[in-house]
């Protein structure tokens, strides 16, 4: 993506204008993906005198883009850049075929980079920290291009001229010339009169066909009446012949009538638009003739050609009217094709002449050849092969004064080639002894701009070399800026600073506490370019001394807050294990109310419990002076402990407070949620006044109304855990009804209490008529939903001391304790009739009518035991089933 420099740089395709004129103009094509180095090297350019106009690309695609878009005078490329690397996009450029000074840029450089670079075909490799040399390298091949450009690029050079090439060359250009010039002019002429008599031919063929057309289909006359009997088969070849010759074509009489025509509405008419009378004129002596023809249909004219028509005695009995310009068109079409002929023939003469002219010319310009190219190999800098050449007089001692060039050119390159590795070497010992060295360091310029970054800068700073080098510094917060520029300045003026305590910024925002050292810095030339800065990090330090001043206040609160803790957690431990040990919740509520005050002696508070049947919280204990002010009850919608699911704690009114408690000057409210097990089982409501110095902290408080919530929310849940897990036991999930292992617990004490007690005890067994047949036919969900039913009506339909059970399968078992024969035939009976009324849907569709069969027995008459009682119900309900179902039955 092209990319734009924000301010104070223009953006990419900006023009930046040094302060100095006049000025280079230079467009430079920047391959780099930072903003911020592609800025700094235009604004590198600028300062060195040139007059910039930059875009800024990061792909190859868009650099293969910019390159066919524009003309470009330098390539200033990264090295490394995220989808490919420097090397690639010189290679991309060497592959469009453009001769365009291609330079490399990286933060480091290795000599093995730098001469691989060199070889491919770069100009130069410079690090970014120079950019004093990269002015020097792109004005250099500034110069290079501005002289190749003023050499000649076409033509025989002078010296040609000299040694009697150049009148050969010309006398056979001559006569090449003079070939081609007496066979165009006979071209033209032949191509003329060819053009006419093609199309005047074409005519006179298209009108003998129109002649031997209405002949054939007139069997009586040979010479047809073209301007009554046959005009209109006459129009329909007029049409035809047109659609095939793609052109206007008419037909008229000796007294220039139009008798066919492609525009139908002149049919009829004279016609008169030939202003020299050409049609007349054909008619009387028979020679085709061309004309313009001005009309309403052709307001600017159009050339048309007119033939005679002449009957098999060869009178002519009209004339035919064509538009010129098609035939001609396709006339020259055909002469076109014979014209290349003659064209290639003359082309094929032309390349003889200067094939034997180039063999003259060889053997004489083959060494000027091999210099040249020597001499191009040289401004490219490739000096690998030998300048050698075996040839007589100036051009071999031109040859040799080449060669001692190129060795002399070799020897500087591998002189600075050491020099430069030398450098190298140098500033690679440099940076393994920063990196080395257990201190965070750096090195940057006046403007701030870091050459250098150690390892322990990068743990320190959390900053990558990558990220920071030829970048201005990071981490100098906004108000240390005013502080860094006087530091600079100190420095360019030789001080050194030592000990300077300051602050700096991390990667990840933090700010670090740091002791500064700088010291100026020299290059090669002993010249002041910037300084070198060594931080060490003071924030442990300082970090240490608050730890200290504060420790001992810490350790005295902390024995005295574990104190308090202690105690407290051993009435918390009592209360739960009492929970815990609890048969019921009227128990564990009995062990709170004792416990509760005790935890919090310093407020008021309250315990409240959610009753399973509604949305209604109920006290079960409460303390304190004004617990007289806390409600019985209240509603979930009442607490916003409640409403948010979360602990809800109010300080001296800042907050909204509950409606369920009381309001007072000063003091903290919190509304703990009781939860287990994804259910609210109640809240824990404390109050404690603001001046109670008994009281422990904000904090603590807060810890130890959330610990006990905690407690009791557990404890209470696995109460009410095992008391739900008892009802599931005893309990059909499906109708709601006692299960059969209830029956069987049951009816045993039943039958004892009515023994102990002298009264009587009913049993009745039901069963549901044709359920085969309805879960066959509706389905097993439909069946479920029927009993489910019948588990509802049942639940309405006792008395509160019946015990109502699911035998099993849609069998059903009522206990009916103190009951008579007669009455639980009654109840019996409403049963089985009520059970009629009831309505059934399953899938928007109402099932049939359930009925019912039922069996009553009796203790003790029909048995002591339940072993016999229920046996005796049930035989009962079989002859129900037999005697035809939907009906009572007594045990005998």
């Amino acid at each position: 993506m092209k990319k734009e420099h924000p301010s104070p740089l223009p953006v990419d395709r900006d023009v930046h204008r040094p302060q100095s004129a006049p000025a280079t103009s230079l467009r430079a094509l920047l391959v780099e993906n930072d903003q911020v180095d592609a800025e700094l090297l235009v604004r590198a350019l600028t300062h060195g005198g040139f007059h910039v106009t930059s875009v800024r690309v990061d792909t190859a695609e868009q650099m293969r883009a910019e390159l066919a878009r524009a003309d470009w005078d330098v390539i200033v490329s990264d090295d490394a850049l995220p989808t490919f690397d420097g090397m690639t996009a010189l290679k991309l450029l060497r592959s469009t075929g453009k001769t365009i000074p291609f330079i490399l840029m990286s933060g480091t450089v290795s000599d093995e980079t730098a001469i691989e670079a060199v070889r491919a075909g770069a100009r130069d490799y410079i690090r970014k920290d120079q950019p004093a040399r990269l002015v020097a390298a792109v004005r250099r091949e500034l110069d290079a291009a501005r002289i190749q450009r003023a050499q000649p690029q076409s033509g025989a050079p002078p010296m040609w001229r000299r040694i009697g090439i150049a009148p050969r060359l010309v006398s056979g250009f001559l006569v090449a010339t003079l070939l081609f010039a007496v066979l165009g002019i006979w071209s033209a002429v032949v191509y003329t009169r060819a053009v006419e008599q093609i199309v005047i031919a074409g005519a006179e063929q298209s009108a003998r066909y129109l002649i031997v057309s209405v002949a054939e289909l007139d069997e009586k006359s040979g010479t047809p009446d073209l301007f009554s009997n046959r005009s209109a088969y006459l129009q329909e070849l007029v049409e035809k012949l047109a659609r095939v010759q793609k052109r206007d074509i008419g037909v008229v009489d000796s007294r220039k009538r139009v008798v066919a025509d492609v525009i139908t509405k002149d049919i009829g008419v004279t016609y008169t638009h030939d202003e020299g009378n050409e049609v007349a004129l054909t008619i009387q002596d028979g020679r085709a003739r061309t004309f313009v023809e001005r009309s309403a249909d052709y307001p600017a004219g159009i050339r048309r050609m007119v033939v005679p028509i002449q009957a098999g005695d060869g009178k002519i009995v009209g004339a035919l009217l064509l538009d010129y310009t098609v035939s001609y068109e396709n006339a020259i079409w055909h002469a076109a094709v014979q014209a290349r002929r003659i064209f290639i023939t003359g082309l094929l003469v032309l390349a003889v002449a200067v094939g034997i002219g180039w063999i003259t010319s060889w053997s004489i310009t083959r060494p000027l050849h091999q210099l040249r190219a020597a001499a191009h190999r040289l401004g490219r800098q490739e000096l690998d092969t030998p300048i050698s050449m075996e040839c007589p007089g100036e051009i071999g001692d031109l040859a040799a004064a080449f060669e001692q060039m190129r060795v002399n050119l070799v020897a500087a390159l591998d002189a600075r080639a050491n020099l430069e590795q030398t450098l190298a070497g140098s500033n690679r010992s440099l940076r393994r002894l920063v990196n080395r060295a257990p201190i965070a360091g750096m090195v940057l310029d006046f403007d701030g701009v870091v050459r250098m970054w150690s390892l322990d800068a990068e743990r320190l700073y959390g900053w990558a070399d990558r990220e920071v080098l030829n970048r201005p510094a990071p981490g100098i917060p906004p108000d240390k800026r005013d502080e860094f520029a006087v530091l600079c300045k100190r420095l360019a003026a030789g001080e050194v600073v030592t000990g300077h305590e300051t602050t700096r910024l991390t990667k990840d925002g933090a700010l670090l506490d740091v002791a500064l050292s700088l010291a100026p810095w020299s290059d090669s030339r002993g010249n002041v370019t910037g300084f070198i800065s060594i931080a060490i990090d003071n924030t442990d330090r300082k970090r240490a001394e608050i730890a200290l001043r504060d420790a001992h206040a810490e350790i005295t609160a902390s024995v005295r807050e574990l104190e308090r803790r202690t105690a407290e957690l051993h009435l918390l431990r009592e209360m739960t294990d009492l929970i815990q040990g609890s048969v019921s919740i009227e128990a564990a509520h009995e062990i709170t109310q004792c416990y509760l005050p005790r935890l919090f002696p310093y407020g008021t508070g309250a315990l409240y419990v959610r009753s399973p049947s509604r949305d209604l919280l109920e006290q079960t204990s409460a303390w304190g002076d004004r617990a007289a002010h806390l409600g019985p009850t209240f509603t979930s919608g009442d607490c916003w402990a409640l409403r948010r699911g979360q602990p809800h704690y109010v300080h001296a009114s800042r907050e909204p407070l509950c409606r369920h408690t009381f309001a007072a000057d000063g003091g903290e409210w919190i509304c703990c949620p009781l939860l287990a097990y994804g259910e609210v089982l109640g809240i824990l409501h404390v109050y404690r006044p603001e001046r109670d110095t008994t009281s422990s902290s904000e904090q603590a408080f807060l810890t130890l109304a959330e610990t006990v919530t905690s407690s009791l929310s557990l404890s209470l849940g696995n109460l009410r855990l095992r008391e739900t897990l008892r009802q599931q036991s005893i309990r059909d999930s499906l109708t709601g009804l006692f299960n059969r292992r209830y029956l069987d617990e049951t009816l045993p004490r039943e039958i004892l209490r009515a023994a102990r007690t002298g009264s009587t005890l009913g049993v009745m067994m039901l069963d549901i008529d044709h359920f085969k047949r309805l879960n066959d036919t509706h389905g097993h969900d439909a069946g479920d939903a029927v009993l489910s039913a019948l588990g509802r009506f049942l639940q309405h339909h006792v008395r509160g001391d019946d015990i109502a059970c699911r035998y099993g399968g849609e069998e059903f078992t009522l206990i009916l304790p103190g009951a008579s024969l007669d009455a639980v035939c009654d109840r019996a009976e409403q049963l089985r009739i009520g059970v009629q009324s009831l309505v059934v849907r399953f899938n928007n569709t109402q099932l049939d009518t359930i009925t019912l069969s039922l069996g009553v027995a009796m203790w003790p008459q029909h048995g002591e035991t339940e072993d016999l009682l229920l046996p005796a119900a049930d035989a009962a309900l079989y002859r129900a089933k037999q005697g035809g179902r939907n009906r009572v039955e007594i045990a005998v």
